[in-house]
């Protein structure tokens, strides 16, 4: 199995370097043409925007197998500094069983959401792409977020049951 997260990472990475590259190409492009050319393309803005917003909900991803995201350590911290790893780690699982009850939820709703979109057919403005395919960034990140938050409980309990301890 972890090989197999292994290579997950770095596809996602590969994946989340890529896709800059194309935004920054796009938008380099846009204002090439812009003030060289006089003539921007009405297509860039749009494509480098829900480029950005799937870069945005795949990088949470990222952000949880990091642990980079915004926290508040100060209870954790106060438990750490009296030596009380078990509550700490008690702390963690609930902080994570509140984070992946949002994304289940963001998760199903999500999906319900682009259902919805496609029945209707919507379209983006400059580029008439259907739009449910840049809303499906949300749903596609919260359930990819939700497996990351399933291995970091699953971290989290066998801690637990070793005492606390890393």
């Amino acid at each position: 199995m972890k090989k197999l997260v292994k290579i997950y990472n770095h596809l996602e990475e590969y994946l989340l370097v890529l896709s800059l590259i194309v935004t920054v190409s796009i938008i380099f492009y846009q204002v090439v043409m812009r003030y060289v050319f006089n003539s921007a393309p009405f297509w860039t803005e749009e494509i480098a925007r829900y480029i950005f917003i799937w870069q945005i909900w795949l990088g949470t991803s990222i952000g949880v197998r990091e642990r980079a995201h915004i926290r508040i350590q100060l209870i954790g911290n106060m438990l750490i500094s009296k030596g009380r790893l078990l509550q700490k780690n008690i702390l963690e699982i609930v902080i994570l069983l509140v984070w992946l009850s949002l994304t289940v939820f963001l998760t199903v709703t999500g999906f319900q959401l682009v259902a919805d979109q496609a029945a209707k057919g919507v379209l983006t403005v400059a580029v008439r792409f259907p739009l449910h395919y840049a809303y499906a960034a949300v749903p596609v990140g919260c359930g990819i977020v939700t497996i990351r938050l399933l291995y970091e409980l699953y971290a989290e309990f066998r801690k637990l049951l070793k005492g606390g301890v890393a």
